[in-house]
């Protein structure tokens, strides 16, 4: 059965849908997780020889519990071979909220995408984002949103264009020791139920300094603490900064999990009283004695750096500078899409409209149009407020045509969640280009910023 086939059968699937060769495609129940995650278990591995990898298993047990509180049981999406009753392909929605500058929007996020290497290139994945697109929709997500490997998810309509980790790296050999007769003045503390609403009013102020941010329920901050199991790899560990009266000056986000010798630090926030460098020294050796307690992954090797794992851009590393943190961890990207762009532009419309005021374009009034090559965007503006968002495409005669701008398909994302700036993408792709009006428009409407987006497993 062909690709086009499969997915004309299943872009809004409410029953079992037959795909072909005695394969179902359905959502999952109670009893497909563990199957699920014999699946994932097998697919999620380096090398052929290795066994099944047990941290999958574990996290989609975690998903299919019941207990998760983003995800339900039925929220994963397989295919069945009914001649032998196996899982044959899976991928599990996990339904979250963003924030653009503010601005909330639901997200579907698709994980644990896995075929059976005998099952491969009959389609079957892309019947599988059929169906998920078509739910996610339905639930009135703005986004779709994955973490991947490189290029596979561009074939479904992902564009990679927000950044994804990337950081700096601190050895252990490179953080001071305390000197003689010295105390620390600052401690890091395991955090309990009750220092949540701390925890989270600090992470929400936090948030303030991305363009793009993941919004955590206190639910989720709960499961972090004492739902989800350590051998499935997932979540974080929150651990308090206090001074010696044991007052809170701040938080550290580790991962539950070490991979190799690397414990991978994943946020970090101190109050508003507290200066960055003064909990720093204290922080670095605390981490440090903690590494070898952390559960390790496949790679059970001794502990030797740290990563601190916050984007292109954050205070921390300005406090650490290049004589702690010389190197960097390179930056990878989330893929997102947006299956109706002119919709979500019109959803953030206040910070475009709040970026415009605090220009020199105060009060604008004019037209964008955007030429994608096989459609595009239009946008008017009147006295700084964006009145029109809308599907657009470049007619055969306009060479005459004012404020426009060309990006090859998808590419604008990267534009749009700051990525990129127009400059930059101009310089990387030779088909990215813009009149001056519309260059003008689009730099003060989109500009490059960092965005610190945790991933909510």
């Amino acid at each position: 059965m062909s690709d086009t086939q499969v997915t004309q059968q299943t872009n809004d699937i409410t029953v079992p849908q037959a795909v072909g060769d005695g394969l179902v495609l359905r959502w999952s129940t109670a009893e497909d997780v563990e199957r699920i995650g014999e699946l994932a278990a097998y697919v999620f591995r380096q090398k052929a020889e290795e066994p099944p990898n047990a941290h999958m298993v574990a996290w989609m047990r975690d998903l299919g519990s019941g207990r998760h509180p983003l995800t339900t049981v039925d929220q994963g999406v397989l295919v069945e071979d009914t001649h032998t009753g196996k899982v044959v392909a899976s991928m599990w929605l996990i339904p979250i909220t963003w924030s653009f500058g503010g601005i909330r929007f639901g997200v579907g996020r698709p994980e644990a995408v896995a075929t059976h290497p005998e099952y491969r290139r009959r389609g079957l994945i892309r019947a599988l984002f059929d169906a998920f697109h078509a739910r996610s929709a339905r639930a009135g997500d703005l986004a779709q949103a994955i973490t991947g490997i490189p290029y596979f998810y561009r074939q479904f309509g992902y564009e990679m264009a927000l950044e994804l980790g990337g950081g700096r790296f601190v050895q252990f050999d490179d953080i001071p020791p305390l000197k003689d007769g010295e105390t620390e003045a600052y401690r890091l503390q395991p955090a309990t139920e009750d220092d949540l609403p701390f925890v989270m009013e600090l992470y929400q102020r936090e948030q303030g300094r991305s363009l793009v941010s993941s919004d955590i329920p206190e639910a989720y901050w709960h499961w972090t603490l004492d739902g989800m199991s350590v051998e499935s790899g997932e979540g974080w560990t929150t651990l308090l900064i206090n001074d010696l009266q044991g007052a809170h000056c701040g938080f550290v986000l580790v991962r539950h999990t070490r991979w190799g010798k690397t414990l991978d630090v994943i946020q970090m926030a101190v109050t508003a009283g507290t200066t960055w460098s003064t909990p720093m020294p204290s922080v670095l050796r605390a981490l440090q004695a903690l590494a070898p307690q952390v559960p390790t992954g496949r790679d059970r090797a001794n502990p030797s750096r740290l990563l601190f794992s916050f984007g292109t851009a954050h205070p921390a590393y300005l406090v650490l500078g290049d004589a702690l943190a010389p190197r960097r961890d390179r930056v990878y990207a989330w893929y997102v899409r947006i299956p109706d762009l002119p919709g979500f532009v019109q959803h953030v419309a206040p910070v475009l409209e709040g970026r415009l005021s605090a220009s020199p374009l105060a009060g604008y009034s004019g037209d964008v149009h955007l030429d994608f090559y096989r459609d595009g965007l239009h946008l008017h503006f009147a006295d700084g407020r964006l009145t029109t968002s809308e599907s657009w495409r470049r007619p055969i005669y306009s060479s005459d045509l004012k404020g426009a701008a060309g990006f090859p398909p998808l590419v604008f994302l990267q534009l749009l969640f700051g990525r990129h700036s127009r400059t930059e993408l101009e310089h990387i792709f030779p088909d990215v280009w813009a009149s001056d009006e519309a260059g003008m428009v689009l730099d003060v409407l989109f500009p490059p910023q960092s965005s610190l987006v945790l991933t909510l497993d």
